[in-house]
């Protein structure tokens, strides 16, 4: 059979004390154990490290390119094939070879080339991330053991 019994438990100073409803004396309540309990907590948290070096970086030009005779000869060639198709005079082979060079040594001096002439130093960062692990002891609850009339109670309760 259950018995229900109403108390207030009162944290005061350090000291736990006990006063239950039916105005029992003190002398009828025997406390057996007072304890805090805690719980530990993993936090992992991500921390930024950041690293620096220094790297060379190079320094282009570019260069305005130079008569090809190899482009002139490639454009020539196409030209002359296109400028047969075309037309129905024999001058039109010379014409298109002639206009198909010229086009192709154009085309290949403004392309030009980007020539590296030097280096400069610059300082480079990265930030990278380093997981971090720390364990945290907080409060949980308290509880109380005592004996009342011949038997044992348990009660929790938060510290306010």
């Amino acid at each position: 059979m259950n018995k229900i019994v109403k108390f207030t438990v009162a944290f005061v100073a350090g000291f736990v004390l006990v006063a239950l409803a039916s105005n029992a004396f003190a002398s009828d309540v025997r406390v057996l154990k007072v304890k805090d309990v805690y719980k530990t907590q993993t936090i992992v948290n991500q921390k930024p490290v950041q690293s620096c070096r220094n790297v060379d970086v190079p320094i282009y030009k570019q260069t305005r390119g130079s008569d090809d005779l190899g482009a002139f000869l490639g454009g020539a060639i196409i030209g002359g094939v296109i400028g047969n198709q075309i037309g129905d005079t024999k001058g039109n082979g010379a014409l298109g070879a002639i206009l198909g060079g010229a086009i192709a040594n154009e085309k290949q001096k403004k392309q030009g080339n980007s020539v590296i002439v030097g280096y400069k130093r610059e300082r480079v960062c990265e930030t990278s991330y380093v997981q971090e692990t720390q364990k945290v002891r907080t409060y949980k609850h308290s509880y109380i053991e005592f004996m009342y009339e011949g038997d044992q109670y348990h009660v929790e309760f938060i510290k306010r």
